[in-house]
């Protein structure tokens, strides 16, 4: 399944210098998709089971384990 965006020039070219620089990488739809992974990951959507845990929007200290 894929999706289709526009970038403005200033993301486009930081992408594009990422890409410079990490040789790994092969494609700009392969940084962007470890970009939205990690930030997925960071934020709590990606890699728990669904339902699971407290939803990031729930998160206070008074259930901060």
């Amino acid at each position: 399944m894929g999706i289709s965006f526009n970038l403005d020039a200033q993301t486009l070219s930081a992408l594009q210098n990422f890409l410079r620089d990490n040789h790994k990488i092969k494609s700009e739809a392969e940084a962007v998709e470890l970009f939205l992974k990690k930030s997925l990951q960071d934020l709590g959507y990606l890699g728990r089971e669904p339902g699971a845990g407290t939803s990031p929007d729930r998160l206070n200290s008074s259930n901060d384990d």
